[in-house]
């Protein structure tokens, strides 16, 4: 079934006169097959029917009871391989490996709401009114807290991001609760005294140098595997098990 499908999207790209021009024809086959395999109706030619007629010029008319436009339909009818996610299709396997990374990514965006509920309530409780951001000092210290906390928060999703897809996502979301733990101690300590924020913020800057690190490893790791053919990890770990043999 798959290798049809990708035999007649390829035909509908490239076409018998390999023009790059689409076939009615074709495309109408490809709906049929998507249709079936998503259980909607038959595919002629998965059951033996005969496929269509093409010319030697990739032209063909639209002969049938599935309209063209039922291709596009077929990509946004879930599989039971596939979860549709808005435009695009995923495979399960691959949300299942990422899905720690998104938990920790609500819980990063729901920490950031946090923050700015505690601006707001600060405003309120210092009389302090928008857009003004200077007042008493307890004021002050909870809106610098949640800025700062702002500020490094793109940083750290993508860092953590590009640490779990290419390093590990294990171990990018435990950095991740790490780093949300320090920067909510980092909230709490400069909200009561300037210097309540120096313990957490260095603790937090030091789990955002370690996703920083994972994510160049990754990267550089997946750059050799992929443009240079050559798979660093495992040629190291090949090495260091060849040196424990001679050493015993």
């Amino acid at each position: 079934m798959v290798s049809t499908s990708l035999d007649i999207m390829r035909g509908i790209w490239e076409g018998p006169s390999h023009s790059g021009n689409m076939d009615c024809s074709q495309m109408e086959q490809f709906s049929r097959c998507s249709l079936k395999h998503r259980s909607l109706q038959p595919c002629s030619a998965m059951v033996g029917g005969t496929p269509p007629q093409v010319s030697a010029f990739g032209s063909a008319s639209c002969r049938g009871t599935l309209p063209v436009y039922h291709s596009f339909l077929a990509a946004f009818i879930p599989s039971p391989q596939f979860r549709c996610i808005s435009l695009t299709c995923c495979p399960a396997e691959m949300l299942d490996k990422a899905v720690g990374l998104g938990a920790v990514t609500v819980l990063g965006v729901l920490e950031q709401a946090y923050f700015s509920l505690q601006v707001i309530y600060a405003r309120r409780k210092y009389k302090v009114s928008p857009p003004t951001i200077s007042g008493p000092a307890g004021f002050e210290r909870i809106f610098r807290a949640q800025a700062n906390c702002s500020e490094y928060f793109p940083i750290f999703i993508t860092v953590m991001w590009t640490s779990g897809v290419f390093f590990s996502q294990g171990l990018s979301s435990v950095c991740g609760l790490l780093y949300l733990y320090g920067r909510l101690r980092y909230f709490w300590g400069y909200a009561e005294s300037a210097e309540g924020r120096l313990a957490p913020l260095y603790f937090s800057a030091q789990v955002l140098w370690v996703l920083i690190g994972f994510s160049a490893v990754g990267v550089f790791l997946s750059f050799c595997q992929v443009y240079l053919d050559v798979d660093l990890l495992q040629e190291f770990c090949s090495l260091c098990f060849s040196q424990l043999l001679l050493w015993y």
